[in-house]
């Protein structure tokens, strides 16, 4: 996508493209959120730090920049159904929701985050949360962990460590009853839901 097209898509959300009606929800802190995560996103997709390899893909985060969830993958599955099934439980849509990896570069099948690689994307993933200050971050399996391990949190933010749910999509049925329900449970009271 080039700069004219992803400058569109975010004034999309601001405004009417075809009767330039802004609307009556813009937010103009909002919007420099939007634009600073835009800008964080291009930084992520051009880091060069870890390209030793040279041939990943890199991913920026998604989702709104006043979420009061952040989750923090450790790899680059699709939001597995456990996790949108504790994330409805708590009344939340995956819309609502800031996503994030430990590291955002995607490895070949097979390799693994080595330490260093991790660092390198600690910078990312602090600038995400200054930007987006949620109440809670959700880091989910050992790389998430790891990472946010490594970085200051602003006070009063809850920082909830799980295992990763794609850990538990073949386990007994028992397990992932268990993942989702206190998954949901953990949310709500950080949240106050």
């Amino acid at each position: 996508m080039n700069d004219r097209a992803q400058k569109l898509v975010a004034l999309s959300e601001y405004m009417n493209l075809e009767t330039g009606i802004i609307y009556p929800e813009f937010s103009a802190s909002k919007a420099r959120k939007k634009l600073k995560l835009l800008i964080l996103n291009r930084q992520i997709r051009k880091c060069g730090q870890c390209d030793v390899l040279g041939f990943w893909e890199k991913f920026g985060a998604s989702g709104p920049v006043d979420a009061k969830l952040v989750i923090v993958k450790s790899s680059f599955q699709a939001n597995s159904a456990m996790l949108l099934l504790a994330l409805r439980l708590s009344n939340l849509s995956e819309d609502q929701v800031f996503f994030t990896h430990a590291a955002h570069c995607q490895l070949p099948q097979g390799q693994h985050f080595t330490i260093e690689m991790k660092k390198n994307c600690r910078k990312f993933l602090q600038r995400e949360l200054n930007l987006v200050q949620p109440i809670m971050v959700a880091a989910l399996g050992s790389d998430a962990t790891e990472v946010i391990a490594g970085i200051r949190v602003s006070q009063g933010i809850k920082v909830l460590k799980v295992k990763s749910p794609v850990v538990y999509e073949y386990s007994s049925p028992e397990s992932r009853v268990n993942w989702v329900v206190k998954f949901s449970l953990a949310i709500n009271k950080a949240l106050k839901k």
